[in-house]
């Protein structure tokens, strides 16, 4: 099978720009590669039940409420819609994800897609990243409405995102459609040229 290619491939390209001053920049962006994402869905409306199962199926705290994610350092769980979750877990393929959520949840009634080809997940670091994302995006992102670990669905620039803020540096992961990918990306370095912005290797 030939290996995975970036949506990013293209344009990626590790430096600084923008405006720096000092030694660090305002935020680095960097493209999270390899990262299994899995979408698990309730066919019905009781979420609830898929909930449970899936918080049995992960060994997590999975959210049963808005804007909510859970974490043991090596499988995240994000809130991604009423009664949807997103599942993601760095270094695994995406089928060995959807299979082992598949057999984790048994008999409960879900729709469980493998989408890891589907998106493109941008990380933003540093103490201007808050900053970058609010040029285009009007949810509040103010660290007094929007606390690590939470999740926001909206759009950002011109396009739907789930934005995860991983923790208080601040970090966040930008999560979009594949087809968009090179368009965010190109807008989010060009929003944070204004407080220098380096592009590192990608990451996992």
């Amino acid at each position: 099978m030939p290996d995975a290619r970036s949506a990013l491939e293209s344009v990626y390209a590790p430096g600084r720009f923008g405006r720096i001053s000092g030694d660090a920049p305002g935020v680095t962006l960097a493209e999270r590669r390899g990262v299994a994402i899995v979408q698990v869905s309730a066919w019905d409306k009781d979420g609830e039940s898929l909930r449970a199962a899936l918080a049995t199926a992960t060994g997590l705290d999975v959210p049963g409420q808005p804007n909510g994610s859970a974490s043991d350092g090596t499988t995240t769980v994000l809130w991604n819609g009423p009664a949807r979750w997103l599942v993601m877990r760095p270094g695994t393929h995406g089928w060995d994800l959807d299979r082992e959520l598949r057999d984790g949840l048994g008999e409960a009634s879900a729709a469980v897609v493998d989408v890891s080809m589907g998106r493109t997940i941008i990380r933003l670091s540093g103490p201007a990243t808050r900053r970058v994302l609010a040029k285009g995006c009007a949810v509040d992102l103010h660290a007094a409405a929007f606390r690590p670990g939470e999740v926001r669905l909206a759009a950002l620039g011109h396009v739907s995102a789930a934005i995860h803020l991983v923790d208080g540096t601040p970090t966040a992961d930008v999560i979009v459609a594949r087809s968009v990918g090179v368009s965010v990306w190109e807008w989010l370095c060009e929003a944070a040229r204004e407080d220098g912005c380096a592009v590192s290797e990608p990451t996992g």
